[in-house]
């Protein structure tokens, strides 16, 4: 396509109006395609910027602590580092709502391990008990909101993937055409 368009580049001044038609279906063309690649890519940079965010908790192997207080105060300050990390990602505008209250768990989890760190070091099984119930319903509200997260990037990708099979991929063939079909009567 970009050859058929060079070509027709050459008669791009010559006041025929099928050039400047076909010139300005090209503009179209590659603007459209550019808004597609720039949706990929912003939920693609979001997605690793989410990644990279998790590092302090995925550096953080439970099984290597003997002492459990430690450990819930190492996640405490890993989620505080996360929560901090999530605050700076710039997140799609259609993901934005469910991303707030993403990070609203993981700033709850960090809210469970303080307080999991001090059910153990105080030793109190009420605190203790309570911080059984508060993990499993943080746990049901992060696994419920990362899902949406999850089906918003899909979807993102079904719907730019729909947009190049249902407008694109016959726009391009139409400018193919109309090059073509200008080449041959110029």
């Amino acid at each position: 396509m970009k050859k058929s368009l060079s070509d027709i580049k050459t008669y791009e001044d010559t006041g025929i109006e099928q050039v400047e038609a076909t010139r300005k279906a090209a503009i179209e063309f590659f603007d459209r395609l550019s808004s597609s690649i720039d949706d990929l890519l912003s939920v693609s940079d979001f997605y690793m910027a989410e990644y990279d965010a998790l590092k302090p908790t995925r550096s953080i192997d439970g099984s290597q602590y003997t002492d459990k207080s430690r450990l819930a105060k190492d996640m405490t300050d890993a989620l505080g580092q996360v929560y901090d990390n999530f605050k700076k990602i710039d997140c799609p505008d259609y993901m934005s709502q469910t991303w707030q209250q993403y990070m609203k768990q993981i700033y709850n989890y960090q809210i469970l391990y303080r307080s999991m760190y001090i059910g153990l070091v105080l030793e109190d099984p009420l605190r203790q008990t309570a911080d059984v119930y508060m993990s499993k319903r943080v746990d049901t509200l992060l696994v419920k909101y990362g899902d949406r997260l999850t089906t918003d990037f899909n979807l993102q990708f079904t719907q730019v993937g729909s947009r190049l099979d249902t407008e694109m991929i016959p726009m391009k063939s139409e400018i193919d055409d109309a090059c073509t079909k200008l080449k041959a009567s110029l």
